[in-house]
């Protein structure tokens, strides 16, 4: 199991490549960063970052990507901790 010293974020043998390197992307360290692209063919990096995991990157992940690879990723990349709305919990705040 793989558990970074900043505690932001943890993997195992069982996660999957795409989920890994999305979270290198968002959260991980320079050493982290450059045990990805030792660890994994350029290959898969490049389709977690075409073909983006919708809702798991962060707003500084995503920029960071799109500069990297100079492309744009789409908005519903970006994860969320905003609840879904809806009527029942409007008035709840």
């Amino acid at each position: 199991m793989h558990m970074s010293p900043r505690l932001c974020w943890v993997s195992g043998e069982r996660t999957p490549e795409k989920v890994y390197i999305t979270r290198v992307f968002c959260y991980g360290s320079w050493e982290e960063w450059k045990d990805m692209w030792r660890s994994f063919p350029e290959s898969s990096i490049e389709d977690a970052v075409h073909s983006p995991l919708k809702g798991s990157w962060t707003p500084q992940g995503k920029a960071f990507a799109e500069t990297l690879f100079d492309i744009p990723l789409p908005d519903n990349a970006i994860l969320s901790y905003l609840p879904a709305t809806n009527d029942a919990h409007r008035d709840l705040a």
